[in-house]
Parts: structure tokens; sequence; C-alpha cells
């Protein structure tokens, strides 16, 4: 059995890294729309880089989970995490030179 001390701080770590990740996900969908605004000049079209970005996830749900099978979840995870700063990257490069 767990220590009480090891449980509470692992609820703590539990609790912030959801908080966080919530925290960017909302800000990233909030200036996602606000630069589909300002690059396509039209306000009609503000919502398509977060529904691109919706519907990327979802059609890579499948070949990652399948992937991290195979590779496990450290190996997915990690380059997860690369190719998301990566792709953050590039696409800050592209709102800076617009």
């Amino acid at each position: 059995m767990t220590a009480p001390a090891t449980v509470r701080r692992l609820v703590w770590l539990l609790f912030l890294s959801t908080s966080l990740g919530s925290a960017g996900y909302i800000a990233g969908n909030t200036i996602s729309a606000i630069v589909g605004d300002s690059l396509s000049h039209t306000t009609g079209l503000a919502g398509l880089p977060g529904a691109i970005y919706m519907l990327g996830g979802a059609r890579a749900s499948y070949p990652a989970s399948r992937f991290m099978e195979y590779t496990g979840r450290r190996l997915g995870l990690s380059l997860g995490f690369v190719l998301g700063i990566v792709g953050s990257l590039l696409a800050g490069a592209a709102v800076l030179t617009a």
C-alpha cells in the first residue's frame, strides 16, 4: 500500500498538470480563432484553424495508438510532444511573418 504522503503528492501533481493542460488548451483555441481571423481577413474563417486542429487530432489518434501499442507510451508521447513543439514553432513563425 502506498504511503498517504505519496498519494497526496501524486494527487496534487495530477491536479496541477490537468489544470495547466486545460488552460493551455483553452488559450490555444482562443488564439487560433484570433489568428485565423487576422490571417484570412474574413470573420467567417476565424474558426477554421481550431476545426483543423480538432480534425487532425481525431484523425491521428488511431495511428498514434497503434504506434504506441508497438513502441510503448513513453516513445509515442515523447514523439508527440516533439512534433507539437515543432508545429508550434512553425505556426508562430508563420504568424510573425504574415
